[in-house]
């Protein structure tokens, strides 16, 4: 019987361990202080808050009334729809809800969501707002949240004023690779110049490229048409009602 006991205890033991500890859902929810993002999880890079914080700030110093609120969380418990509004209206306040949007990813949820305050809902319709999660519905399912974070801030911004300041489009692959080329023609060269180099000390001659640093090498006196490099020793110190959500 105690080894019964013992088989099952260890089972569900490892059971639990598979499955990891239980996700649950925010309790918190206060307005985040001095910033437009509450990111308990830390899903956000800094980099992307920083730029959804300076977006803010530049429509508020423009006089432009938009404002778009983040809230990145595992999952929720509540309606989308009912805990967009009732955030929307906590944490923009009613004075100037009327031209607020929330933006809601509950990443384990595999949900995105956008609540819009009564005054957009001619600028962002039904339509337009699942077109727009519609866009980001791939880079979201694939965990890319700041790539989506900063997609739907431009989508939006773009939506209400007819164009956006912000640029979030990934490079070409041409692009990327004319970012290296520089360095891969430089090492190219260098190659060569050392293959060319070498060839000609086999043959007798004089190294013709890298002469100045090949006057550091040796000569073995046994072997005459051979040198060695005698390597440097290193030390270190290291020690309102709008709504559309996207589902799974």
């Amino acid at each position: 019987m105690k080894k019964i006991f013992l088989f099952c205890f260890s089972m569900l033991s490892a059971l639990l361990i598979w499955l990891g500890p239980p996700v649950v859902a925010d309790t918190d929810l206060e307005k985040p202080v001095a910033s437009m993002v509450k990111d308990p999880q830390s899903y956000l890079s800094e980099e992307s808050k920083q730029t959804i914080d300076q977006q803010n700030q530049g429509w508020e110093q423009a006089g432009q009334p938009l404002r778009v609120w983040y809230y990145v969380t595992d999952q929720v418990d509540a309606d989308l729809a009912s805990l967009g509004s009732k955030l929307l209206a906590d944490w923009q306040g009613q004075a100037e809800q009327s031209s607020a949007v929330l933006v809601i990813m509950a990443r384990k949820d595999q949900q995105v969501h956008l609540q819009i305050s009564d005054q957009l809902q001619t600028l962002l319709t039904e339509e337009e707002i699942t077109n727009i999660l519609a866009s980001v519905q791939e880079k979201f399912q694939e965990g890319e949240l700041d790539k989506v974070s900063l997609q739907l801030l431009a989508a939006i911004e773009e939506q209400v004023f007819g164009k956006t300041t912000l640029q979030v489009e990934e490079k070409s692959a041409y692009q990327q690779f004319s970012t290296y080329l520089p360095l891969l023609v430089l090492g190219a060269f260098l190659t060569l110049a050392i293959v060319m180099d070498q060839s000609a000390r086999k043959k007798g001659d004089a190294g013709q490229f890298l002469w100045i640093p090949f006057e550091h090498f040796s000569s073995s006196p046994n072997q005459s048409d051979k040198t060695t490099l005698e390597s440097p020793s290193w030390t270190s110190d290291s020690a309102s009602d709008g709504r559309a959500d996207m589902g799974r």
